[in-house]
């Protein structure tokens, strides 16, 4: 079963009476924090309102294979290759957090979008100078939170997926995503292992 999700007829009404859009993105997330029961700095909170709003106002998300798109970003030079890098990053981390059907139909797996997603922050982490790079070090440290907080919206618009407990488990191996381990946690009745695990186990 997804999370315990606590959003009520009041909380809806207060979002949809927000001033514009970013307020309004803004109202949603805090609602999907405390319902993870994440609480994000300002400036990932930030982020992620920018990003919504971007794929509102008609921003895409990556077509075709997305480790061509990373390796592409990664071979550009100067600002081109900072915008590849964070567009590739953001893009993969919202495909990761709301959209991980698309990994289906791509034929590989949510943890997939992930992996590159912060790989591609990473990247950007080692190519700044310290001071320009201080958001992505944020971005790479909170990634998981960040997709715990993507996957509790998209629990808000969506049914229980026949592949949503993989999902859940892609996310949590390679993602670190808290509200997949939740989800995890309260389907199996007790702590999941990770891959590794098993394998020293068997």
């Amino acid at each position: 079963m997804p999370i315990s999700i606590n959003m009520n007829v009041d909380d809806i009404s207060r979002i949809m009476r927000a001033p514009n859009e970013t307020a309004m993105f803004r109202d949603l997330l805090l609602d999907a924090q405390r319902d993870a029961h994440i609480h994000l700095p300002h400036e990932l909170e930030g982020h992620l309102v920018f990003l919504l709003l971007r794929f509102l106002r008609g921003g895409k998300c990556l077509s075709g294979a997305v480790a061509l798109h990373y390796l592409e970003a990664a071979d550009k030079r100067g600002s081109a290759r900072i915008d590849a890098l964070s567009d590739t990053g953001d893009a993969c981390l919202l495909l990761a957090g709301m959209f991980p059907e698309q990994a289906r139909k791509r034929m590989v797996n949510a943890g997939y979008f992930a992996q590159i997603g912060r790989g591609c922050y990473h990247l950007l982490t080692t190519k700044l100078l310290p001071a320009n790079a201080e958001l992505y070090h944020q971005l790479c440290d909170g990634f998981g939170e960040m997709l715990g907080v993507l996957r509790t919206l998209h629990h808000y618009n969506q049914t229980q997926a026949d592949n949503a407990m993989l999902d859940a488990y892609e996310l949590w191996q390679h993602g670190n995503c808290p509200t997949a381990f939740t989800e995890l946690c309260e389907v199996n009745g007790g702590i999941p292992v990770r891959g590794e695990q098993q394998q020293h186990i068997l």
